[in-house]
């Protein structure tokens, strides 16, 4: 999909050190770790920081396996953000849903 979107960014043997296309990735990473953030809490319901900790801790866990088996096509600097963003990402997801939650169960009284 990177090739489609940014042909330049990737090199014939398959490293990425286009730094635009890079930042991008990251920015697309953390927002599908706040989206996933907030559907855990919307789907947990109660100890919603926990669960989506705990997410947290799986998609890094998972992300340092799959990160070391590509090590050499990436700068080590974005597998560092990329890492270092998932757990925060996940969690800020389950604040926000919460905190969209709380203000929506109380909504401000209207008087006429």
């Amino acid at each position: 999909m990177l090739v489609r979107i940014i042909p330049e960014a990737v090199r014939g043997d398959g490293r990425v050190e286009y730094v635009p296309a890079l930042i991008i990735l990251l920015v697309l990473s953390v927002v599908l770790s706040v989206l996933a953030g907030g559907l855990t809490t919307w789907i947990a319901r109660k100890r919603e920081t926990k669960h989506t900790l705990a997410l947290g801790i799986v998609q890094f866990a998972i992300g340092m396996a799959v990160q070391i088996q590509y090590i050499d096509l990436m700068p080590l600097w974005y597998y560092a953000f990329f890492l270092l963003l998932l757990i925060p990402g996940n969690v800020a997801g389950g604040i926000l849903r919460v905190w969209l939650r709380e203000k929506n169960r109380y909504p401000a009284i209207r008087t006429t």
